[in-house]
C-alpha cells in the first residue's frame, strides 16, 4: 500500500460526506491516466453539470445510495495510479514541484465554494451551472520566512477546483506569464480562449493584492462557508502569477485550477 491509498483510508468512508462526484473518471484505465497527462492538442469544453449536492455528475442517481460502492471504486482508482507513480498526497511545493511531479493528487484542506448565478454564464451553451471551491495556499506563516531568504521564489499555492468542467483533450499546462490561474478560470466561465490573457490590467493576478474571492465579487456569486474536505483531482494549470495580502504583508504566491475526480466533506 502506498502513500495516497493509506492517506485516502486513515479517515474511515463512513466519515465523508459526498459533495462533488466526477463518476465517469473514477473508472478510469490505466491509459487514461497516461492519456490525462501526456496527451496535448486543441483545448475544448466538456461540460459535466453537477446540480445538486447529492447528486452524480454523469447520471444524477443519489449519492448517498451508491456511495459503498463509489468509495470502492475511488480505493480502486487510488491502487491503480499509485501503480503508475501517478498520484501525490498534498499539494505542490510550487510551480517546478506541480510540472515535475504527479499528474494527480489527494489532499484535505478547507475550502469554500463560490457559485457563480446563472445569468452570468455568459458565452457557454447549455451551461446551468458553475462553481469553483477555493482553497487557500497552507503554512501560510511559512510564507512569509521563505519570502525573507529568497523573495524570488514564489512557493505555496492557492487551489481551485472546477465543479463544472473536465477537459481530456489538452496536458497539465504550466505558466502562461501574465495570466493567472483564476483568469484562467474566469475566461472557461466566459467561454474565451483561457490561456491568452486579456488586458485588463491583471486585476485577477499579481497587480491586485485581494483575497481571490475578493477579486471576482463582482461577477456575480454566492460564497459558502469555509468546509474541511478531502478531494482527489488532476492538476490542470499553474501559475506563479497570484498576490493577495497576509498579515499586512503583500505575498506572490502559485495558483492552482484543479479538475476534481470528487470532493467530500469530513
Amino acid at each position: 500500500m502506498g502513500n495516497a491509498l493509506r492517506f485516502y483510508r486513515s479517515i474511515p468512508n463512513i466519515n465523508k460526506d459526498m459533495k462533488f462526484l466526477d463518476e465517469s473518471k473514477i473508472s478510469m484505465s490505466e491509459g487514461d491516466m497516461k492519456h490525462a497527462a501526456s496527451v496535448s492538442g486543441k483545448f475544448k469544453l466538456e461540460i459535466s453539470l453537477n446540480l445538486g449536492i447529492f447528486k452524480l455528475v454523469s447520471g444524477g442517481s443519489d449519492i448517498k445510495q451508491e456511495q459503498k460502492g463509489v468509495f470502492h471504486k475511488i480505493d480502486d482508482l487510488i491502487r491503480r495510479m499509485e501503480k503508475t507513480n501517478s498520484i501525490s498526497v498534498g499539494r505542490p511545493k510550487d510551480a517546478e514541484d506541480a510540472y515535475n511531479g504527479s499528474p494527480f493528487a489527494i489532499e484535505r484542506t478547507v475550502a469554500r465554494k463560490v457559485i457563480f448565478h446563472p445569468n452570468t454564464l455568459e458565452a457557454v451553451p447549455r451551461l446551468k451551472s458553475f462553481a469553483v471551491w477555493i482553497s487557500d495556499p497552507p503554512n501560510q506563516e511559512k510564507i512569509i520566512e521563505s519570502r525573507k531568504a529568497n523573495p524570488w521564489r514564489y512557493d505555496n499555492s492557492f487551489l481551485y477546483l472546477i465543479e463544472a468542467v473536465w477537459d481530456n483533450g489538452e496536458p497539465y499546462q504550466s505558466v502562461f506569464s501574465g495570466t493567472s490561474a483564476l483568469k484562467f478560470i474566469v475566461n472557461i466561465r466566459k467561454n474565451h480562449n483561457n490561456i491568452v490573457p486579456e488586458d485588463d490590467g491583471e486585476k485577477y493576478g499579481r497587480w491586485s493584492n485581494l483575497h481571490p474571492i475578493e477579486k471576482i465579487k463582482g461577477l456575480g456569486i454566492t460564497i459558502g462557508d469555509p468546509q474541511k474536505i478531502e478531494t482527489l483531482y488532476r492538476k490542470r494549470y499553474i501559475t506563479d502569477e497570484q498576490t493577495y495580502r497576509y498579515k499586512s504583508e503583500d505575498i506572490r504566491v502559485c495558483d492552482l485550477v484543479g479538475y476534481p475526480f470528487y470532493i467530500a466533506s469530513i
